[in-house]
């Protein structure tokens, strides 16, 4: 009997838990409120702040900012100076590439494509198209020099095709000039010169010109 008093006044004395969790509750949404409430007008005060300035910079006449053009970059020595390298190292190949030309090495390396080149001009000029036949032999022109057997006798072949087509005679002139001066075959040298007299053409004759030099190959020796 003692114990059941016991806990029935205990029961009594202690707040129950709805009672303490009411008040709190209570309180948390007062506080919500004021923080909505306090939210509210800051994002009032903020907009009438906008609004104020807005209208100030209109009655001032404010107009937007253009946005200023960078400056124009500026060239770095370091790109001049590699500029003038790519144009040297470019110079320097074409002109050992002329060296190769002039020397009768290019020949060597496209002797296939010359030789086609040849047969076809000849095909065409068969077919009486002179101008197609300069066109073949053209395309191949840039690996022939006027030094060699191959070149010099192609350089006449190209003077022969560009002669049938008329009209051309200082172009026909000039390649059997270089082939007369600078053929290192002088029966070659010859035939260039001897088609220079037969034109007409006026040509300086070099020193141990064609004519020259055949007649020290036929040269009958002298008997003591």
């Amino acid at each position: 009997m003692r114990v059941g008093r016991v806990w029935t006044a205990l029961a009594f004395a202690a707040p129950s838990p709805w009672m303490c969790a009411e008040p709190m509750k209570q309180a948390m949404d007062a506080a919500s409120a004021n923080v909505a409430a306090a939210s509210q007008n800051a994002a009032a005060a903020l907009d009438a702040l906008e609004a104020r300035a807005a209208a100030r910079l209109r009655a001032l006449g404010a107009q937007e900012e253009t946005a200023t053009p960078p400056p124009p970059a500026l060239r770095s020595g370091f790109s001049i100076s590699g500029s003038d390298t790519a144009r040297r190292a470019e110079a320097e190949e074409k002109l050992r590439l002329m060296r190769r030309q002039d020397t009768g090495e290019l020949e060597v390396e496209y002797m296939d494509s010359i030789r086609k080149a040849q047969l076809m001009a000849r095909q065409w000029l068969h077919a009486g198209l002179a101008q197609r036949a300069e066109e073949e032999l053209l395309r191949v022109e840039k690996y022939t020099s006027f030094k060699t057997d191959t070149g010099a006798a192609f350089h006449l072949e190209l003077a022969a095709i560009i002669s049938k087509q008329g009209g051309r005679e200082n172009e026909v002139r000039r390649l059997r000039t270089r082939v007369m001066q600078e053929a290192n075959s002088s029966s070659l040298r010859w035939q260039a010169e001897r088609l220079l007299s037969a034109s007409g053409g006026n040509f300086q004759r070099n020193e141990g010109s064609a004519n020259e030099e055949l007649s020290k190959l036929f040269k009958m020796p002298e008997w003591q």
